[in-house]
């Protein structure tokens, strides 16, 4: 199941932004490399531990092709792990809540469905998986047509039978923010868990510590997890490092975008072209940038 799950999603991927971007690579290809080179330029600030406008759809598009994988593999390793643990809890009796903070392009949420169908038998599995993200719009977006796609594509084969069942019974709702989440969305009977993948910034530390510490005062998480790279691990609680299943290039995505680099060439910048015929990896050449998982922010404050 792993190997077509990582082919299926790598399809997924670069089918989204093929259709995303077919039109404008059509016609209009100053406009469209200004976009890709504003996009890029944008990512770039995560390098210096600073935020990008994940407002732009082109931002939101773009950080897929380069994070999505490497987060999903970091979700599927966490989950696998803490769902074995968790095993005791689990049946079709129960329904899975996860609150996924800083949701960006749905990491989390594939991640976790992919260890449920690949880790659990059937009668393990939740009745219902109920995902509410918190994050911007434009990054909800992209993922949401990438599950769509690879919800598709799942149903089509053979190998990913499970992983297809998993997701039709997994719902999403989108929250704006942490302080318009009310009690009737805790399902108190239910496996409650909370995550905040890489959401670790020095300009937003203060108030993601204040909105992540009330989103697990609300629901009461049976599992909290919390991520970032090794480098900022010092901000992390109890922070172990974390070992990746999943290894690899995404092959049709590093393709994808080697061809917008091949096709927009005389308009693209030098930085653009070299950053887009970079090699796409399951999992990154880390070094400090391993990434390392804990309970919590350490700033916490439990109230």
């Amino acid at each position: 199941m792993l190997q077509q799950f990582r082919k299926s999603l790598d399809s997924a991927i670069a089918g989204v932004s093929e259709s995303r971007l077919e039109i404008s690579l059509a016609a209009q290809r100053v406009s469209l490399a200004a976009r890709i080179d504003f996009a890029l330029e944008e990512l770039d600030k995560l390098q210096r531990g600073e935020i990008p406008d994940y407002s732009n759809p082109d931002v939101a598009l773009f950080y897929s092709h380069w994070y999505l994988p490497e987060q999903v593999n970091l979700a599927y390793t966490l989950s696998a792990r803490l769902l074995e643990k968790r095993r005791h809890a689990l049946g079709k009796e129960r329904s899975l809540q996860l609150v996924d903070f800083g949701a960006r392009t749905g990491a989390m949420a594939l991640g976790l469905t992919l260890a449920i169908a690949q880790g659990l038998p059937s009668d393990k599995w939740p009745e219902m998986i109920a995902v509410y993200q918190i994050d911007r719009p434009a990054m909800l977006d992209v993922g949401d047509e990438i599950w769509g796609f690879l919800s598709r594509e799942a149903s089509t084969q053979e190998e990913l039978h499970d992983l297809a069942a998993v997701m039709s019974h997994t719902l999403f709702e989108r929250v704006e923010s942490v302080a318009e989440w009310d009690a009737d969305r805790t399902w108190n009977g239910a496996e409650r868990w909370l995550s905040g993948l890489h959401v670790v910034y020095e300009e937003t530390l203060r108030s993601n510590v204040t909105a992540y510490s009330r989103i697990r005062h609300l629901i009461r998480p049976h599992v909290s997890i919390v991520t970032a790279p090794k480098f900022k691990e010092s901000h992390i609680e109890n922070a172990l490092p974390v070992n990746l299943l999943l290894d690899g290039t995404a092959g049709k995505t590093r393709d994808h975008r080697a061809s917008i680099a091949s096709i927009l060439r005389a308009e693209l910048s030098v930085k653009a072209q070299r950053y887009l015929r970079n090699d796409i990896q399951w999992a990154s050449r880390y070094g400090g940038k391993q990434p390392v998982a804990g309970t919590a922010v350490r700033e916490w404050e439990d109230e």
